[in-house]
């Protein structure tokens, strides 16, 4: 009897040995996921940072395919290397920016205004064969507007949920 109770006793601390080592390796890689969506939350913000920019001229503030990749890229690399730093407000703007763009896309898509193709030129392949024109127009530039009063209305909204937390996510 003494050599099953040693040996149940030896299984169940080797369980629970097993059971910490998965736990510290499975909160590392969720600690590691949590980090990952946020630098993608920031990553996302700067290339619709950029394009809301390049959108408000003809063929974009940057006209040659070069410079405009090399912006859009620079704006990504931006918006995930300062996610990592001020993570909270990242969040809040990236999103609240991200939802208003989304929004007046989504408008675009039947009103035809033109906003849309802008996002269409500028995510285009380089090739000036296949490159979109757009027109910026009252209607495109009232498309604009919509996106910043539609963030700052979002920003607002998530200001006032999260302002006390210091951080978006929970503490673990």
């Amino acid at each position: 009897m003494a050599f099953d109770d040693l040996a149940l006793s030896c299984s169940l601390n080797l369980v629970r040995q097993t059971l910490k080592t998965q736990l510290k390796i499975g909160g590392g890689l969720l600690l590691c996921i949590v980090k990952l969506g946020i630098a993608i939350i920031g990553g996302i913000g700067g290339l619709f940072l950029a394009l809301f920019v390049l959108g408000w001229k003809e063929w974009g503030l940057i006209e040659y395919g070069t410079g405009r990749t090399v912006f859009i890229v620079v704006c990504v690399l931006l918006g995930i290397l300062v996610a990592f730093f001020v993570e909270k407000h990242v969040v809040i703007v990236a999103s609240s920016f991200v939802g208003g763009y989304s929004i007046c896309f989504g408008i675009d898509c039947f009103a035809k205004t033109g906003f849309r193709t802008a996002s269409e030129a500028f995510l285009n392949s380089g090739n000036s064969a296949d490159l979109v024109q757009f027109k910026v127009n009252p209607k495109v530039i009232s498309m604009g507007v919509s996106v910043v009063v539609i963030a700052i209305g979002g920003m607002i909204i998530q200001y006032r949920i999260n302002g006390g937390k210091k951080r978006h996510r929970p503490d673990y």
